[in-house]
């Protein structure tokens, strides 16, 4: 691990995770990016060798589908996967019972 990057007073745990949210972050905009570049490719593909019988948005769907389904995992439903929440709701969970 880079010591210059760990801050002062982090959690060794807590800068992994995050360290690997910042990769699943990065990993899901180069999809993204692979996704734009392929699908605009397979359009002028499509434009110039069968003109009129459009057949790349079935590839721009299925795959656009499938992008969408990764944006949630990153960004929406990213705490429920975590380690994290599980952590943070074990110990809200243990000091409702010391009440």
């Amino acid at each position: 691990m880079n010591s210059s990057i760990l801050m002062e007073g982090v959690d060794e745990k807590d800068y992994k995770r995050a360290q690997k949210r910042v990769a699943d972050i990065k990993k899901f905009y180069s999809d993204l990016i692979g996704y734009v570049v392929i699908i605009t490719i397979l359009f002028i593909i499509d434009l110039f060798t069968t003109p009129g019988e459009w057949w790349f948005y079935w590839v721009a769907l299925i795959w656009g589908i499938l992008v969408i389904l990764h944006a949630v995992k990153v960004f929406a439903f990213r705490s429920l996967d975590s380690k994290k929440w599980e952590e943070d709701k074990i110990k809200e969970i243990l000091d409702k019972e010391k009440q």
